[in-house]
């Protein structure tokens, strides 16, 4: 039997978004700025029982300061400073190292998985210092739960 030749599909690329393509015309404050509303609304939002989550706002956000520490340090790339910023603000509102570490590495390039993981690991650690007992968002989301319980 002869196998039918299928033609490659084409790989059409997505444009790059607009916060990415122009942040150099944004600038370091802006940027920043942009990501501290974010997180601030995400916080009102949340305590306002709005619908959402806070792991795609800590992605945006991320994005934002990553994108800020690039235009800061040229130096370091900015996929490494995006990648960085994302895994440590994900993880500070997961709580979740290993799941954050996992999850980013398998939509991004693979050879940046210790980027990731360092990321991870160094924003879990800060957040045990900084606030052990607040429960993530995991365990935020069984409060309701956790009382019937008790």
């Amino acid at each position: 039997l002869a196998k039918a030749r299928l033609p490659a599909p084409e790989r059409t690329l997505r444009p790059t978004p607009p916060l990415m393509a122009n942040a150099a015309q944004y600038g370091v404050l802006a940027l920043i700025a942009i990501g501290l509303a974010k997180l601030a609304l995400n916080v009102w939002t949340l305590s306002t029982a709005y619908f959402g989550g806070p792991i795609f706002p800590a992605i945006f956000a991320g994005t934002s300061f990553g994108l800020a520490i690039n235009l800061m340090l040229p130096v370091i790339p900015e996929h490494v400073a995006v990648l960085g910023m994302v895994a440590g603000l994900v993880v500070s509102a997961a709580v979740a190292p290993l799941s954050v570490t996992v999850f980013l590495a398998l939509i991004v390039d693979p050879s940046l998985t210790s980027v990731i993981a360092i990321a991870a690991v160094a924003a879990f650690i800060v957040r045990q210092l900084i606030a052990p007992t607040l429960p993530g968002i995991y365990r935020a989301t069984r409060a309701r739960e956790d009382e019937l319980a008790a």
